[in-house]
């Protein structure tokens, strides 16, 4: 085909046709532009055809991770991670046990004061970013879809690394108020546990006395972690709703991916 072209446009120049020529250099760069806009058309068609591609697969893995997320959430919640009871079981444990102390303790008390499940922990969320982090890290991010879809994506995650920080100090708290707790009964409680024959409750009088400094501790380390418990509540029952909210918004754009 080049070689007809050069051709005909040898002829012209040689027959002095100058005006056809003009007429045939101008059609012939047209004819280049029309390909190079194909071309380029194309290639923009297949990299947006790659991208929509990416984001699918993106999309894909972070609502597999949110899913994931919500499970360990929700599980810390009910259940509690390895030996401890989970925040709803410690919270109530806490509030039972701090209602029988205004009551006033008696030895029907003493086994569940030793046995209840008071302590959680500060639940460690080790929540899964690592989608989030390879989009933010490759520039991936704002191509993902809608601006509200990336809003959404970035302000979730800016939540999670607002309550992970969270989590870590929460935690120091309740081990401290724990361990001021377990001060006063520490040795009450060793002394049950290594020689429950011998043990004889009268031989702790501040067990009875609501006015002892013990138990007044009990009391106040009690609430606190009680109230502690309480917000962890609230704080990881506002995450689970976060990340059902995004999990939606995603599904929302996948499904509109394959609409495309």
């Amino acid at each position: 085909m080049i070689k007809v072209f050069r051709k005909l446009r040898h002829n012209f120049l040689e027959t002095g046709k100058t005006t056809k020529y003009l007429k045939y250099a101008i059609g012939e760069i047209v004819l280049v532009v029309i390909g190079i806009l194909i071309a380029l058309s194309i290639n923009n068609w297949n990299n947006s055809r790659e991208l929509k591609t990416q984001n699918k697969q993106f999309l894909k893995k972070m609502e597999i991770e949110l899913n994931q997320n919500r499970n360990r959430i929700e599980y810390a919640i009910l259940n509690g991670i390895k030996d401890r009871p989970g925040l709803v079981k410690a919270s109530k444990a806490c509030d039972s046990l701090l209602k029988i102390t205004y009551d006033g303790l008696d030895e029907k008390s003493l086994h569940y004061l030793l046995s209840a499940q008071i302590y959680a922990g500060g639940t460690a969320l080790a929540l899964n970013t690592s989608t989030y982090e390879e989009l933010l890290n490759t520039g991936k991010l704002y191509t993902l879809g809608t601006d509200e879809l990336v809003t959404a994506i970035s302000s979730y995650y800016k939540l999670c690394e607002r309550e992970t920080m969270y989590q870590e100090k929460n935690a120091e708290f309740l081990e401290e108020t724990f361990d001021k707790l377990q001060q006063n009964f520490l040795k009450l409680r060793m002394d049950y546990e290594m020689d429950s024959i011998n043990f004889n409750i009268i031989n702790y009088p501040y067990y009875f006395e609501k006015s002892s400094k013990q138990y007044q501790d009990l009391q106040t380390n009690l609430y606190k972690m009680k109230i502690k418990y309480k917000h962890d509540l609230e704080k990881a029952k506002l995450l689970i709703n976060s990340t059902n909210s995004l999990i939606d918004k995603i599904a929302l754009a996948l499904n509109a991916s394959y609409n495309d």
